[in-house]
Parts: structure tokens; sequence; C-alpha cells
């Protein structure tokens, strides 16, 4: 059953992604996306070392079992395959100065003062204190309403070697944000994402995965099952949408317009719709729509930090130890007790992904010293939203307007932020568009 009916979906990251793929096949998907190429931060870089391709990530590299169900099962359905990841996770400070990693007992004890260090095993007491601690609030989250982490952290007493060593550290690589904005993440998220994901616990933690020959082997399954089973969805790309309107009868809305710009073409395009999924950043969302929407106050009040990224082979950019080496690795030049306001961490390709190579690949957020020039191999910007007390309450006020003027939100802005959040977010959406458009027909 054709309903004749034509649903935009604007942006083809993993929500916009899920989107498309989720909408019934009985509407037909227009997916626009202002890029030469699809994913979002699903985006790998292929590397030329000695006559053999190396596939490397960028943007979206790792997932788990307990924590990316729904994104789990999608790949099952596209056939893709994933290999065992390391997530390990390593703090260097002041050029070598104090450097440490939790990978194993030997690598905790890598620079070998440490072990005669007593603010360190103090740190070492107060990681397995807030553990604990951490686990009362995730049952009981009263302990830390309305508290952001700094404030639960000073309630508590919690030392500056724990709070600027490991914690802040550690969850500033996880959200791709500097250690002052995290500091203003409220706790009970906060600890429920470190319990999720098992990162209260000083063993047994999850396995993580990588997909095999970069994550854009989805994208690449993806394409191929709309040739070959979803032919309802067009996808367009170097199509950036610049406005959408909304075109009504009095009170009643008829059609939503939507204009752009085709940046192969160079030249301006429009089309008219019957319903929108804005499965972009919340802040791209708030330029295409008109400021008297219910959304478009909501969708201010989400910040973005924005991130430099480099793909490169530069050793500089990590922990002088190699002993120390992590997947993940903080890397910071502050010597002050203030919390750094941007920061930098170097993700080490070869532990992280299935890389067929001797030569060692790295991503390195806002590199904090000169990279080699002839060790760069590309440089990309991204944008990550933080996750603040208004952020969180925005979130919420998003379920009371989806669908008003057939217009809907996806994006992993509306929960933590990662490719989970992405995917289930565009099938709530697609949901929803099905019950409106296919249901009631």
């Amino acid at each position: 059953m054709n309903t004749g009916k034509t649903i935009a979906v604007i942006g083809s990251g993993i929500s916009g992604i899920s989107a498309a793929w989720n909408i019934s096949p009985n509407l037909r998907i227009i997916l626009l996306e202002k890029n030469s190429r699809l994913g979002g931060h699903t985006h790998t870089h292929s590397l030329n070392f000695d006559d053999n391709i190396i596939n490397v990530d960028s943007g979206f590299i790792v997932f788990n079992r307990p924590n990316y169900p729904m994104f789990i099962e999608w790949l099952k359905e596209l056939n893709v395959a994933w290999v065992k990841s390391n997530m390990s996770f390593s703090f260097s400070l002041n050029n070598g100065g104090f450097e440490w990693s939790g990978k194993s007992l030997n690598a905790v004890f890598s620079q070998r003062s440490n072990l005669f260090s007593p603010s360190f095993y103090y740190m070492l007491f107060e990681i397995n204190r807030f553990n604990k601690l951490a686990k009362e609030v995730f049952v009981n989250p009263k302990i830390a309403d309305n508290l952001s982490i700094h404030e639960f952290l000073s309630i508590k007493k919690f030392g500056k070697e724990f709070c600027n060593h490991y914690l802040y550290p550690m969850a500033s690589a996880i959200w791709s944000t500097p250690e002052m904005k995290i500091s203003d993440f409220p706790t009970i998220n906060f600890i429920n994402f470190f319990n999720n994901h098992g990162l209260l616990n000083l063993s047994n933690h999850f396995e993580w995965y990588s997909i095999r020959n970069g994550s854009k082997t989805y994208l690449d399954k993806f394409l191929k099952k709309i040739k070959t089973e979803k032919n309802n969805i067009e996808i367009n790309l170097n199509k950036e949408v610049k406005k959408v309107s909304f075109l009504k009868d009095g009170s009643s809305l008829k059609k939503i317009k939507i204009l752009g710009f085709d940046n192969k073409k160079n030249s301006p395009f429009q089309i008219v719709v019957d319903g929108v999924v804005l499965a972009c950043h919340s802040n791209q969302s708030a330029k295409l729509i008109e400021n008297e929407e219910p959304s478009f106050k909501l969708l201010k009040r989400i910040k973005y930090q924005e991130n430099t990224a480099t793909l490169h082979s530069d050793e500089s950019l990590m922990p002088v130890r190699k002993s120390v080496w992590s997947a993940w690795n903080y890397i910071s030049a502050s010597t002050s007790s203030a919390r750094p306001t941007s920061l930098t961490v170097t993700y080490w390709m070869n532990s992280l992904q299935e890389l067929i190579t001797k030569k060692n690949i790295f991503v390195t957020l806002n590199a904090n010293q000169t990279i080699k020039e002839e060790k760069i191999f590309r440089e990309m910007s991204y944008e990550h939203p933080l996750f603040d007390f208004e952020a969180i309450r925005t979130q919420s006020e998003f379920n009371n307007i989806q669908g008003i003027n057939h217009h809907w939100f996806a994006g992993s802005w509306l929960g933590y932020g990662f490719h989970e959040d992405g995917f289930v977010s565009g099938k709530k959406v697609a949901e929803m568009i099905n019950k409106k458009f296919i249901d009631f027909v």
C-alpha cells in the first residue's frame, strides 16, 4: 500500500539512517545530506601503506553488547562483522612528568616513582571509594539529586589527584568535552552512564568491539540494501538544507517546503513533502526552522563543543612511556589545580581497530602541540553535545513536541551522545511517523 506521502530526512548520520531505515516502505523517503559522503560521525579513512589499504575510523569507533542492543541487531540484519577491541585508558601529564594506565597492574606503576607516592596510592583508594559511593547513588539517586558532578565530588571531599588525574580526564575523553564543562554534568546522569558501561568495576569490564574493515562497512551494506530491498529511500548527497517552512491553510498544515543548495551543481533546490525528520545536531536544526515553532527555543538550549581531530602517525602525541600506551590516552599539559578548558586525547587506532600494519596510527583530538606535518594524513572537525542540567531537562521536553506540524527530531543528543542513542532516536521517530501516516490510513 503506497500512501503517496513523502518524508524528508535531513542528515545522514546514524540517526538519519535509522529513521530512513525504519520508516514504513509505504512512504517515500528523501534523505538529504549536505556533505559528499554519508555517515556523519561514522567516518572511515582509507590509507595506503606499501600498497596495502588500511581503513581507519576517526569518529564512531567502538561499541559493546549491553549498551548497544538495537544497533547490534541492525548490524546483524545487515550482516556486518565486528572484532574485539581494547578500551584501556591512560593519563599523561606535563610531557611524561606523571603517567599511569589502567590496562594492567604493571601499567598502573609504569612510572616506578608512583610505587613510593602516597598521593598516588590515595588516588587509587579514592577510585574504589568513588565506585562504591556511585553504586549507592545509582540505587538511591536522591543522594545526589540536582548536584553537578563537581558539587558532588566537593561535598564528598574527593581529592584533586582523583579528580584531575582520573575521573575528569576519563569523562572528558568519553564525551570529547573539556574538564571544565564535564564538571557541570548532572551527577545522576554521569553515574548512570558509568554504571551502565561497567566503569564502576575494577574488573569484569565489558567486551568492546569495532567494525571489521572500518565503520563505513555498515554504510556500504546499508546502501546495498537500499538498492535491492529498500527502494523507497532516495539518497541525495551534497544537498544542504537552508530552511524548513510550514505551509498552512489557517491553522491547518498542508505541506512542508524545504529550501536548500546543491553544493555539487552550485544551484538552489526546493522540495515539498508531507513530513520531515531533522536528524542533524540540534544547533543545526535551530538554524533551519522558524523562530515561532515550539521546538526552536528547545533546540537553542543545547550547547556543543567543537573538536579538531587529526589522523596521523606522530608518536609525540602519546604518553612518553610506551608501557603506558593505551587505546585512549589523555594528554595534559596543565600543572595547575584548575580544570582545563580544553582537552587533548589521542586514540591509538592499532589498539582500537584490527589494522593490518606495523605502523602506529593515531587520532588526536585538539592536539596541544604541533604535529609533524609529514605525519598528518587527515584533519577533521566534529561537534559534540554538552550534557549539562539544561540539556538533560530539554531532552525530556522534546517528547511533548515531536510531530507538531509534521516535523520530528532525531539525534544522539537526545540520549548520551553515542551511536546507540542516535539509532534508537531515529527508530522512535520512524515509529511515530508510521503511526501518523500508516496506521490511520
